[in-house]
């Protein structure tokens, strides 16, 4: 199940008996750690800096498939690679990409017009300012 590395400064403070701050954006895997289910709350990627602005949101969905949605205004990052458009992305040029991990480990598929109720499922994940992936401003609603 995707996890963040944000968690592990929660997971360490939780494990040395210590309280974790309420600002820390960050949830503790302790009890995944010792056994225990994990919580299957989304895990979510945000860089909205210069010309890379994208959200991504991962979870385990009702299929059982691990899903990730990425929505990006300009070009969506490829795997490692923070690829860069050739001018600064707008409001109005975004990319989607919906991918199922079980299935499409290397992100070769993008799903996202094919299966717009998983997508729809992860959006709520996004940080606010990127959860409509454009769609309202593309359809003249924002």
């Amino acid at each position: 199940d995707p996890v963040s590395t944000l968690d592990l400064a929660s997971t360490v403070l939780e494990l040395m008996g210590a309280t974790v701050p309420p600002f820390f954006d960050s949830a503790s895997m302790k009890d995944l750690l010792l056994g225990g289910e994990h919580d299957n709350r989304p895990t979510v990627s945000t860089l909205d800096y210069g010309l890379h602005r994208f959200s991504t949101a991962q979870r385990r969905l009702e299929d059982g498939h691990i899903w990730k949605l990425s929505c990006c205004k300009g070009v969506c990052p490829l795997g490692l690679d923070l690829r860069s458009g050739a001018a600064p992305p707008d409001e109005t040029d975004w990319e989607r990409q919906l991918f199922d991990l079980t299935e499409d480990p290397l992100e070769q598929r993008n799903l996202y017009e094919s299966r717009p109720k998983m997508a729809l499922a992860l959006r709520p994940a996004l940080q606010s300012n990127f959860a409509s992936c454009g769609e309202a401003a593309e359809a003249g609603g924002g």
